[in-house]
């Protein structure tokens, strides 16, 4: 398996809204294995894949991962040319302070940072600092300055990282380049009927994407790829893991978003069982994915969630382990075959 493209994927900066330059290079990609590709109005990458079978589209089968990731909107500039931020998407401010982040068009190098512990009142010294709290320091040495790189309404990343060894990969926006990086290799396989590949945008914002991709591509089935919180840590109980690095592909019976298929949420545990490929539920009702729009989009739409579980997430270096990943394929892969011999 060539990780390199997913070190590719999670080195671009596509915050939500922002999802460009990303959606560019997977555009290419894609462009290698089929050539009916459209860009909707709300920038979502839509591709078609052709069947080996020949036959009329007896179900439409849509996969789908979001393109963006978490992060930062310039909102203010300080007399003193420091940037004031807002945050796109949830993220939690005790993994913010002095992380670097990346600014902009020209690609800006900024620390996020508050008032220094020793200028606190002792009452505030160990409290959590707030985003309206923080500020972005670019090095700049006035207002004026700092509008000669940056300016109000641009977007801040945290700075791309990646680290891969035999076991793991640790790097930025593993949510959701894990998913985009599943639907490149899926589209190069071939499978019995038409496959549908959406990569969607402004998850992080509320599925903003994907319902629109939904009400166009009008699928029968949809599966929808994307990483899922892994708590299995030091100090966590065992009913707060939700679910673990090393168990294997993430198939949920339930989110805060959606109540997933049963029908598909059975035959994929049956498959996997069936072809000795790791997996694992989530076992705690949690989190939530671009199938909370999907499923009740025009008439409705058999939905499964697959993901991949990753330490971490929404924070500068998420974590999850390469076996994990190739499960999530293999999958996925056997799951997209069945659905055209079986599944009504």
């Amino acid at each position: 398996m060539n990780f390199d493209l997913l070190e590719k994927l999670c080195k671009f900066c596509a915050i939500s809204g922002n999802e460009d330059e990303l959606r560019d290079f997977i555009f290419y990609e894609v462009g290698k294995y089929s050539s009916d590709i459209k860009i909707d109005c709300l920038g979502n990458l839509l591709i078609r894949k052709g069947g080996t079978s020949g036959l009329p589209e007896a179900k439409r089968v849509v996969v789908t991962a979001h393109m963006d990731e978490v992060g930062f909107i310039i909102t203010h500039i300080t007399e003193e040319g420091f940037l004031k931020f807002g945050t796109v998407g949830s993220i939690s401010e005790k993994v913010l302070l002095g992380t670097r982040v990346i600014i902009g068009k020209n690609k800006i190098t900024g620390v996020i940072g508050a008032t220094p512990v020793h200028l606190l009142d002792s009452e505030d010294r160990y409290k959590n600092v707030s985003v309206e709290d923080m500020y972005i320091d670019i090095g700049a040495k006035n207002k004026e300055d700092a509008l000669n790189y940056v300016q109000l309404g641009e977007y801040a990343s945290f700075e791309p990282v990646f680290f891969k060894d035999d076991m793991t990969v640790k790097a930025k926006s593993l949510d959701n380049r894990l998913g985009c990086f599943i639907l490149l290799n899926l589209i190069q396989k071939e499978f019995p009927g038409d496959v549908y590949f959406a990569f969607t945008t402004k998850e992080e914002v509320g599925a903003i994407g994907a319902q629109t991709m939904a009400y166009s591509l009008k699928p029968d089935i949809s599966i929808v790829v994307d990483s899922t919180t892994a708590a299995d840590v030091y100090g966590s109980k065992e009913d707060q893991k939700i679910c673990k690095l090393g168990g294997g592909a993430v198939v949920p019976f339930m989110d805060k978003g959606t109540i997933y298929n049963k029908d598909l949420y059975n035959l994929a545990f049956d498959l996997a069982a069936k072809n000795n490929i790791p997996a694992q539920t989530k076992e705690a009702i949690a989190g939530g994915t671009d199938a909370s729009v999907i499923h009740k989009s025009r008439c409705g739409v058999k939905t499964l969630g697959i993901s991949v579980p990753c330490r971490y997430i929404h924070a500068p270096v998420g974590m999850c382990r390469t076996r994990d990943v190739l499960s999530t394929i293999e999958l996925i892969e056997i799951l997209l075959t069945e659905v055209f011999k079986s599944f009504t």
